[in-house]
């Protein structure tokens, strides 16, 4: 199992648990699943600025010309994505149509 928490100096931890299924035997008494509850690791995770490593990305795509990871097309469906979640809280959940992504890159 691992557990994601962005509020924690240990943002992962992965906990070594699970179920043991035993193997069959003639004694349904017999047939019981044991949990197994092992050892607790967290990986070091280097950590960077989300908004920084953003803005390095595009400066370095203006000096290259490449695209950028998030250009304006991936703006765009952010927006539409945004506008139909409004949408749809403000009809009581109902389900929103989001135009096609694939006709806009």
């Amino acid at each position: 199992m691992a557990v994601y928490n962005d509020l924690d100096q240990e943002k992962i931890k992965v906990y070594d648990k699970g179920v043991e299924t035993p193997s069959y035997n003639e004694n349904y008494g017999d047939f019981q699943f044991a949990y197994r509850y092992g050892d607790t690791y967290s990986p070091r995770i280097v950590e960077n600025e989300p908004l920084k490593a953003e803005c390095g990305n595009f400066v370095d795509c203006i000096r290259s010309g490449e695209q950028p990871l998030t250009d304006g097309h991936n703006g765009l469906q952010v927006v539409q994505v945004l506008e139909a979640a409004q949408r749809s809280l403000e009809n009581d959940g109902q389900s929103v149509e989001i135009a096609d992504f694939a006709m806009m890159a």
